[in-house]
């Protein structure tokens, strides 16, 4: 006897839009990887300077999860503005979920990702209707060096939201002991990755027709976090040794054009592509086409570019911070220290000449044993059954 599907709506903070698509995707594959054991829906809400009307709603139904997204129009009036906006998203989310009604059934479960707003919704439907909610919190704000989960409200409404939760997961325990040390505390507690597609990120045999050693990074291009430009000077320093190398700068974002500057200034545009935003099978091609990856972030609370990297059969260079020692064992690359460019740069002409003697059916084993998108899907599952029954 077939058991019947759970209903679950995704209340994210982040999720891909009409003006960023690879914005909280991560959250987008925790969603298709439940699929094939739920009804899954998910509403996300965001303030635009580009609408014309106030409230505008795009409905999809593709890859088979019920999207809703309304933006509301942002208002920049000084002191009023911020009221104005707390009373658009508000009634953004009353649209959403009547539009919800219309077409699916209620809810048994709301997934939070991405404190705080979100939290507050889910307690309101809680409060409201009755139904359960669970929270997996990605954002990296919670650690020290971050520095930017301030706020007296903020802080008070996310102790909150998260004690009043059915359980709690993060993406990695080095968030979680984060989370933890700011006080947020829930007795039911999991850790589940990030999920990845282990049929899109397959390993492929370079065809190497010429003697170029290709490295890439791939990031959504945040130089606070992700250290773009020490890649970028590394790499500089590492290539007037090695003037066979070449690197591969995957993605976009807010300092994609800093980073073009830097490479420009430094006279290495014949050595490095910037490709911008790719397609996940575009991304697979390009990591299919060179030889190791370079991960020199500032703070990570999952890195999903490491299991792509991983289960495509690549070796990876990455920093010992956040949870990238929980998810890039020892064996599959080189952890150096974060900021640290003179390490990144020996360890880029040291990977040079070690890349090939890395194990790809032992890495690739390991990224689908641990993060292809049907063992995490059964994971968010039975993190719902448990918790909520």
């Amino acid at each position: 006897m077939t058991s019947k599907k759970l209903n679950i709506l995704f209340l994210p903070a982040w999720y891909p839009h009409r003006d960023d698509a690879m914005l909280g995707l991560f959250v987008k594959n925790h969603a298709l990887s439940i699929l094939p054991y739920a009804n899954v829906s998910a509403i996300y809400v965001l303030a635009s300077d580009t609408n014309v009307s106030v409230y505008e709603v795009e409905k999809n139904d593709t890859d088979g999860i019920y999207e809703i997204i309304i933006y509301f129009k942002k208002c920049n009036t000084p002191i009023f503005g911020f009221f104005i906006n707390i009373i658009r998203m508000l009634l953004s989310y009353k649209k959403g979920w009547n539009i919800l009604l219309e077409k699916r059934n209620k809810p048994d479960i709301n997934h939070v990702h991405i404190l705080t707003r979100a939290g507050v919704i889910a307690l309101i439907l809680k409060q409201l209707y009755k139904i359960p909610y669970v929270i997996t919190e990605h954002w990296s704000r919670y650690y020290s060096f971050n520095d930017s989960y301030n706020g007296i409200l903020r802080k008070f409404m996310t102790k909150k939201v998260v004690k009043q939760a059915s359980a709690m997961s993060t993406v990695s325990d080095s968030l979680k002991n984060a989370m933890n040390q700011n006080g947020l505390i829930n007795k039911n507690w999991e850790i589940i990755p990030n999920s990845i597609d282990t049929d899109i990120f397959t390993p492929s045999i370079r065809d190497k027709k010429d003697s170029k050693t290709r490295i890439f990074h791939i990031s959504c291009f945040e130089d606070k976090s992700k250290n773009v430009s020490g890649i970028i000077r590394a790499f500089a320093r590492a290539s007037t040794e090695n003037p066979n190398l070449e690197l591969i700068m995957i993605g976009a974002g807010q300092d994609h054009q800093k980073a073009i500057d830097l490479s420009n200034k430094l006279k290495l545009d014949n050595k490095i592509e910037f490709t911008g935003e790719l397609s996940p099978k575009e991304v697979s091609q390009k990591i299919n086409s060179c030889d190791f990856q370079v991960l020199f972030s500032n703070y990570e609370t999952f890195a999903i570019v490491i299991a792509e990297s991983l289960a495509a059969g690549k070796a990876v260079i990455a920093t010992n911070t956040g949870a990238i020692p929980e998810v890039l064992p020892k064996e599959f690359g080189l952890l150096i220290d974060a900021k640290d460019e003179d390490m990144l740069s020996k360890s880029i002409l040291e990977m040079a000449k070690t890349h090939q003697k890395y194990d790809i059916e032992a890495m690739r084993n390991y990224a689908v044993s641990n993060y292809n998108k049907d063992k995490v899907g059964k994971q968010i599952i039975a993190f719902y059954k448990k918790y909520t029954s």
